[in-house]
């Protein structure tokens, strides 16, 4: 709606500096996996039961973000 002089009432909305986008969340996903990968390599030269866990948790978080990429709708 406008007003009389041609403005548009209300509220503005601000666009964020930071937005969510598909490719973003994708590339997330990629960077996660890359930990996934480096976690399993830390685990072949040194033997500890951290590293197991990392790689489990940054999998689950690539699959996450995959998931959430995939799913992620357009804004117009």
């Amino acid at each position: 709606m406008t007003d009389g002089s041609g403005r548009r009432s209300g509220r503005h909305r601000r666009s964020s500096p930071f937005r969510v986008t598909a490719f973003g969340v994708f590339g997330a996903a990629f960077m996660l996996l890359l930990a996934a990968v480096a976690a399993v390599a830390l685990a072949q030269f040194r033997a500890n039961r951290l590293a197991p866990w990392l790689t489990i948790g940054f999998s689950g978080g690539a699959v996450v973000c995959t998931v959430a990429a995939v799913t992620l709708r357009r804004r117009p």
